[in-house]
């Protein structure tokens, strides 16, 4: 049996009291905070240990947009096994404003390429 993990950074910064107004939420959905960053008053967000609900955190990090007047903020991360094993590891990232989500994952962007391939339409 292998062992699947997820971790993932959020970025930019966000204004430390933006997080402290959502940091039970985060935590529970497991995000780590760290307040130490080149930039006071901010603070760095992350997921070293997979996010437990990713609709949730997308809905959070649009109310902390909203209260930080901030435009946007990504998600990217890494998905990876303990074995090595086909289909087990890729990467994603997720492009969130205060009105749209939109995301990819490298194994749909492979998807696409070998459907490319196979069928001639090559967009390179």
């Amino acid at each position: 049996m292998a062992d699947n993990y997820e971790k993932a950074t959020i970025q930019p910064s966000f204004p430390q009291q933006i997080v402290d107004a959502h940091l039970d939420k985060l935590q529970n959905l497991g995000v780590k905070i760290f307040n130490e960053t080149p930039k006071p008053g901010f603070a760095y967000l992350c997921i070293p240990d997979g996010c437990w609900d990713w609709d949730e955190l997308h809905n959070t990090l649009q109310e902390m947009l909203a209260g930080a007047d901030m435009k946007y903020c990504y998600v990217e991360g890494a998905m990876y096994c303990d074995k090595m094993i086909a289909n087990e590891f890729g990467g994603f990232a997720h492009f969130i404003t205060k009105d749209d989500i939109q995301f990819c994952n490298t194994g749909s962007w492979v998807m696409k390429r070998e459907a490319e391939v196979n069928t001639g339409d090559q967009k390179l």
